[in-house]
């Protein structure tokens, strides 16, 4: 009787251990499953953070880290590069005039427009407002000054839409400037460059490229 009792009690030991055992494997493969979500929706908030949820291209935080590894690239291999700024000339009265949801519409298009305009390897995001910007790795400012000429037609001669709202808004333009990068400086002057270049095409008269002198 007491060895029956002994086996009946190792059995049910061995019993509860294995039940517990599948319970626990359960649980494991459950926050295997949950961490599995859980990663797949970081992963996803993370793209969302970097991309400009209007145009679809990176936004000015991610633009921020691309033109910090491509500084320390081009330092590091001698290698030129360059930064353009692209702002949209007059935008204000297309708002004020059309109204915010054919001026989306506009940035929408400029976008793409400037985009069909990119090469491989280049970096283009909207910096803020009516102004993007582009990066250019491994390009000396003749090619840079090409690129430039290329986004003023490419969007010049596009025929905006109106953002279905009946309005036509006809052709809009682009003001663009260019910097090169120069390894004495910090991103921060390489930027502020390219915006004094920017700002004497829009004091020049605007749909047009000026680029900036190396200091």
């Amino acid at each position: 009787s007491g060895a029956v009792d002994i086996i009946t009690h190792l059995i049910d030991e061995t019993l509860r251990m294995q039940a517990a055992s599948r319970s626990l494997q359960e649980e494991l493969a459950k926050t295997n499953e949950d961490l599995s979500s859980l990663r797949t929706e970081f992963k996803r908030v993370r793209q969302e953070s970097m991309v400009d949820p209007l145009t679809g291209i990176q936004n000015r935080r991610a633009f921020d880290t691309s033109l910090a590894e491509a500084r320390e690239h081009a330092k590091a291999s001698n290698q030129a590069l360059c930064l353009l700024l692209v702002d949209i000339d007059h935008f204000k009265k297309v708002n004020d005039t059309y109204g915010h949801v054919v001026g989306d519409a506009v940035l929408k298009q400029v976008a793409n427009a400037i985009n069909d305009v990119v090469r491989g390897g280049d970096v283009l995001a909207r910096y803020g407002g009516e102004e993007f910007v582009l990066l250019l790795p491994n390009t000396p400012m003749e090619g840079a000054e090409r690129v430039a000429d290329n986004i003023c037609n490419q969007v010049r001669n596009q025929k905006m839409d109106n953002g279905h709202v009946g309005k036509d808004v006809g052709r809009v333009t682009v003001s663009v400037g260019v910097a090169l990068f120069s390894s004495n400086e910090t991103t921060e002057q390489f930027v502020v460059r390219a915006d004094t270049a920017l700002y004497r095409a829009k004091e020049s008269g605007r749909n047009r490229v000026c680029t900036s002198e190396m200091k």
